[in-house]
């Protein structure tokens, strides 16, 4: 990434209508093998459920404008059994589980090819706001309104509970980096502040990246750069070679809800 602005091109693809209330988070995975059309979609919702979408694959523009009601797909599987809103979802590596976690205070891990709970977490006192995988996909990540994070291993073992340094507010989002080799993670809290976690959950380093509140984070391919975004209608991108100001400032004209990098671009 340079401090040059790059400029990226979006084509609209069409609308998926299937949840009954606001959607929360969306998780995209890749095909994993070449010329495998394998692309999975999965969004979290106030309606309480996890949603698989099948997409539409237009082979060209023509096909595509003849699509009068500009559908990028429809509703596969409708994934049930949170008691409460859906905070966040993640999909594995490999694409054949999900996590999702909930205002009712726990996570589920989510088998895809059957549509069922293969393990429920219980543990949090409150509600639990996001939820992430290591690059590994052995290690399970929770944190939320009772201003902790929760290790877990996909047994639904809860192995760590944090007790030092802990944020003063909700923690909103918390993220692995993708890469396996040098891990660590970070999490985002409504006091504003930005923590980053080395593999032991030592603190690596803590600052107020936002004034207000923070309510989403995402960690680049490569793990060199983190982006914030919140309720000051700004989305910041810091690199981890130098915390001492943001590596860039955007402007979104409104409270930043979720951020994501292209995962094609470093």
């Amino acid at each position: 990434m340079s401090k040059e602005e790059s400029k990226t091109e979006f084509t609209f693809g069409g609308i998926l209508v299937g949840h009954n209330d606001l959607i929360t988070s969306i998780a995209t995975g890749h095909s994993q093998k070449e010329n495998e059309d394998s692309n999975v979609l999965i969004s979290g919702s106030r309606d309480k459920s996890v949603m698989i979408w099948k997409l539409s694959d237009y082979e060209g523009e023509e096909e595509y404008e003849a699509n009068s009601k500009r559908s990028a797909g429809v509703p596969f599987k409708s994934l049930t059994g949170h008691n409460h809103f859906v905070s966040d979802v993640q999909l594995s590596a490999d694409n054949q589980y999900a996590l999702s976690s909930s205002w009712d205070k726990t996570l589920r891990l989510w088998d895809l090819r059957t549509g069922k709970t293969s393990r429920k977490f219980v543990g949090h006192t409150k509600e639990v706001h996001s939820v992430t995988f290591s690059a590994d996909n052995r290690q399970i990540i929770s944190a939320g309104a009772d201003k902790t994070f929760k290790l877990w291993n996909t047994l639904a073992d809860c192995k760590f509970t944090n007790d030092q340094n802990n944020h003063t507010e909700w923690v909103s989002c918390i993220r692995y980096s993708p890469v396996a080799k040098s891990p660590y993670f970070a999490t985002a809290g409504w006091d504003g502040r930005l923590k980053i976690w080395n593999q032991s959950f030592a603190i690596r380093y803590t600052f107020k990246a936002h004034q207000d509140q923070i309510n989403t984070l995402a960690i680049a391919p490569l793990g060199y750069y983190i982006a914030t975004g919140g309720k000051e209608n700004t989305v910041k991108v810091w690199d981890l070679n130098d915390l001492s100001e943001e590596f860039r400032e955007l402007k979104a004209g409104s409270s930043v809800n979720k951020v994501a990098f292209n995962p094609l671009k470093q």
